[in-house]
């Protein structure tokens, strides 16, 4: 639905500084109906993708298409306006206007955009984009007496009114509270969901990408370190970069010393400083090359039974803390350090020695270490 192209957008240096280059040649192709995020730290390049697929930002090179037509092309002096993309837009300021009531927000795109509606139909669409969002009832309320979460589906009933092609959202949920947001996070994943619109999201939380997101692309330094579903990106990090930023990470450096087949494919020894340890996820490091190995705190097993691919440590722990549904603790084994999350059902002497495992296919092999 939307297919992005060896995209670039490259900022002139200011101030002395050199020039920023915020996207580097991204691909991108994002399925009609799906909930996507752009997900990284500041300075990414996210916001830069967003705007430059709202058509708020002109790229430097590369194509967009959306719904087969294509919005730009550098190459060929291509650039469909912002306001001609059939695009809804939720800022991260929600830009609810203060002087209009919900109703009035939400049908201004309709009487003012590009696209205009006969007023014999303004009102249907208007309640229909309202009862959508659950906010039909508070249609005349005026908006200085909305609360965020309100505000919020005011701004995204005023995006849905002209049922667009496509839907971007920049930090949905930033200006809202703790308890808010978790609250919001799960009703506008349904929202979305529920309304069948293709819609790209930008945050820098990683919990908010991972619980609303049915694919994640993570950005560092203009570029995608990893595409995939929450589920890949936690559990099978292509890097220690995609590892520590996604949820928490033990990223110990050491190489591989061996290389062995087994029935269900190929296993990798490890060699740390805590250890060699055996993975049997896919690695493209060969014998004696060094990157690190990523091992999730949930990943252990305390007293664990022995079995193939089982790589064992006894060590100690330090500093434990009840958090009620878990224990976390630092391991110490040798010379290696291990940040381990255990059930708090499974009592633990920490004046006592511990033994620990770790499954095989709990353990990453990756290029590099940071």
């Amino acid at each position: 639905m939307l297919s992005i192209k060896s995209l670039t957008k490259r900022f002139p240096p200011r101030d002395g500084e050199a020039q920023v280059v915020a996207i580097d040649g991204i691909d991108l192709d994002i399925r009609q109906g799906e909930l996507f995020a752009l997900l990284g730290p500041s300075g990414c390049g996210k916001t830069t993708m967003l705007q430059s697929i709202a058509g708020l930002e002109s790229p430097d090179a590369g194509t967009i298409a959306i719904g087969g037509r294509v919005v730009v092309d550098v190459a060929a002096r291509r650039f469909i306006p912002a306001n001609e993309r059939g695009l809804g837009m939720v800022f991260q300021s929600y830009a609810v206007w203060p002087h209009m009531t919900v109703y009035e927000n939400v049908a201004f795109p309709l009487r003012h955009g590009n696209r205009r509606v006969p007023d014999d139909k303004i009102r249907a669409a208007v309640m229909g984009a309202l009862q959508r969002v659950r906010l039909e009832p508070l249609a005349e309320r005026p908006a200085p007496f909305l609360s965020g979460g309100q505000q919020q589906r005011v701004a995204l009933a005023r995006a849905i009114v002209h049922e667009p092609r496509l839907l971007l959202l920049d930090e949905p949920l930033s200006n809202l509270d703790a308890r808010l947001r978790d609250e919001m996070r799960t009703e506008l994943r349904q929202l979305v969901k529920d309304l069948g619109i293709t819609t790209v999201f930008v945050t820098h939380d990683q919990v908010e990408a991972m619980g609303m997101a049915d694919r994640v692309a993570l950005l560092n330094g203009g570029r995608v370190a990893q595409i995939g579903a929450p589920q890949d990106l936690y559990f099978r990090p292509a890097s220690a970069f995609v590892a520590n930023f996604v949820g928490q990470a033990n990223v110990l450096p050491g190489r591989v010393v061996e290389r062995r087949a087994y029935a269900g494919g190929v296993s990798v020894l490890f060699e740390t400083a805590m250890g060699v340890f055996e993975s049997t996820l896919e690695c493209s490091l060969r014998v004696g090359e060094a990157g690190a190995c990523v091992i999730r705190p949930g990943a252990v097993v305390v007293a664990p039974e022995s079995r193939p691919g089982m790589t064992v440590c006894t060590g100690t722990l330090h500093r434990p803390v009840f958090l009620g549904d878990r224990i976390e603790a630092d391991f110490r084994s040798g010379e290696g350090l291990l940040r381990v999350s255990l059930n708090a059902y499974d009592a633990v002497d920490p004046s006592a020695p511990v033994t620990i495992g770790v499954p095989a296919e709990r353990c990453v092999i990756v290029a590099g270490t940071s």
